[in-house]
């Protein structure tokens, strides 16, 4: 259908070859909003305590997560006794991607893991602070927790008594001491837990 000017007038022309030119892709752009889900293991005192602690957020986009957004600070651990620390980025992706992990890490209350820093911790992420490539934020809020808790017990506990000092015509009182690789459940310490027995049918 379309010559150079080949001979006149110009209709032998050479023709151009029939065949594709290129091709484009017609896509619905950038319709959803990034998701963010924070992965953090439990703590178990005297076994597996690190310092500093580290957990993990995996970001999902249906197009890319934009690397530059994710920044020291940007997630708060609040947990028992009032505690609430902003996190560090550890390591993250440079490069944008529709999944993106990036690793972060705070230092427990007072340092060290211990038996006062029990219980729930929550991971929160600040709203509209993480981006995909077309400016669409991550809405934020909580994005997971883990446990502090104490390793299994299975050490059963003992009870051992005090040598008493009786003084005859006296009220006398026996010592025991309760002793545990736990703690103690001081409600099942009653009357009637210890008999007192002795010569003449006592």
């Amino acid at each position: 259908k379309v010559f150079d000017t080949a001979g006149p007038p110009y209709a032998g022309g050479n023709p151009v070859p029939a065949g594709q030119l290129d091709r484009f892709v017609v896509s619905p752009g950038d319709t959803q909003a990034p998701q963010a889900s924070g992965s953090a293991p439990d703590v178990v005192l005297g076994t597996s305590a690190p310092v500093p602690y580290f957990f993990t957020v995996t970001f999902t986009d249906d197009i890319a997560i934009n690397p530059a957004s994710i920044v020291d600070g940007l997630i708060t651990v609040t947990g028992p006794n009032g505690f609430s620390t902003p996190v560090t980025v550890f390591n993250r992706p440079n490069s944008p991607a529709a999944v993106m992990t990036a690793t972060f890490q705070f230092n427990p209350p007072g340092g060290t893991w211990d038996a006062a820093d029990l219980g729930t911790y929550t991971l929160t992420l600040a709203a509209n602070a993480v981006l995909d490539t077309s400016g669409k934020p991550v809405a934020g809020g909580v994005i997971g927790t883990f446990l502090v808790k104490r390793p299994p017990d299975t050490t059963a506990p003992t009870a051992t008594m005090v040598p008493p000092n009786f003084a005859p015509g006296a009220t006398n009182t026996i010592t025991v001491v309760y002793t545990d690789d736990a703690l103690m459940n001081t409600a099942t310490v009653a009357t009637g837990n210890v008999t007192l027995t002795g010569p003449h049918g006592l």
